[in-house]
This record gives C-alpha cells, structure tokens and sequence, in this order.
C-alpha cells in the first residue's frame, strides 16, 4: 500500500520544480475558467440584489459542468500528447489510471446534465451534485497538470542504473561479511 501511495505522489514532484508556473496555470484555468460562474453572481451581490436565484440556474444550466468538462479535456489532451513520458510502465499506468477517472467524471456530468435537460422541476440534489463534481474535476486537472512534465518519470535507463547500483552496493556487502550469525566462516 505504502509502495501505491508514493507512486501516485511521484507526479506532484513536478509541482516542485516549477511552482509559479503551477501557480499561474490553476488561477488561471480556475479563475478565468469560472468567469461565467462567478461574474453575474458577483455583478448581483454588487448591486444588492438576491443572487440565489441565479445561481441555482447557473448551475442547472450547466456552467459548472462545461468548466468541469474544458478543465478536463485540457488536462487529458496534455496528458496524451506528453513529450518524453511514456518510458516508464509505472508512471504509464498511472497516466492512464487518471485519464480514465478523468473520462468517467466527465461522461457522468454530461448525463447528469442531459437528465436534468428533460426534468422540468430542477432539484437541490443537482446543485450539490454540480457543485462536488466540479470540485472534482479541479483536483483531478490539477492531478493530469502534473503530468505536463515527465521529469518526475525514471525512464529505463535511469531505472537500470538504479538496479546497477544496488547490485553493487550488495556485492560489496555481500564481500565484507565473512561469516554467518553463528559464527561459520564464509
């Protein structure tokens, strides 16, 4: 389990290297993106008015859920179109793994929005539902972000240097013992 969850921490090492580039990439793709959202909300309160309203339609009209859909597309078209990733079967897979979670949280939103499209009483549930898939679009474009970089991945040469190395350091290991834990020469 411990070797699953450092795996899946691997990628947010590329955060590391370039945090102000992150930086401006998520306010950016998160605050600009949710522009449509947030603006006719901020215009209402402005002005003093009940904005409630508005924002329960902004939801039921699918705002949140077409953000949700670009964000993820976006990080899907990066991830698939990577330069220099792809050596490293670990880190594949875990592309994948995020891609395809990313793929279902989309397919579910564009359902719900099409269920929605044919109720005529529009219900809190899809507010709620609209407002947590949203969320987790964010997380998980902020996840494929990650993937932008490959300087996370050990290729393979990288890979058999590293077992190269180990091996090594057990030969010499391996040469200092000259005895047993009882004592038998070697």
């Amino acid at each position: 389990m411990k070797s699953l969850v450092r795996h899946l921490l691997e990628p947010i090492k590329s955060i590391k290297d370039q945090p102000f580039h992150f930086a401006a990439w998520w306010l950016v793709a998160n605050v600009i993106g949710l522009a449509g959202f947030w603006l006719p909300l901020l215009i209402l309160h402005g002005r003093g008015k009940p904005s409630y309203l508005v924002f329960e339609r902004l939801v039921h009209a699918g705002t949140l859920a077409s953000f949700s859909i670009v964000i993820l597309a976006d990080g899907i078209a990066a991830t698939l179109f990577t330069l220099g990733a792809g050596s490293n079967i670990t880190a594949l897979g875990i592309r994948a793994l995020i891609t395809i979670i990313a793929i279902i949280i989309t397919i579910i939103q564009v359902g719900f929005v099409a269920v929605e499209c044919t109720m005529t009483e529009s219900s809190h549930l899809f507010v709620s539902f609209h407002i947590l898939f949203a969320g987790l679009a964010i997380f998980c474009a902020t996840y494929l972000y990650c993937f932008r970089f490959p300087s996370w991945e050990k290729g393979v040469a990288e890979l058999n240097q590293e077992q190269d190395q180990q091996i090594r350091d057990l030969v010499k290991g391996a040469e200092s013992i000259s005895a047993d834990d009882k004592g038998v020469r070697l």
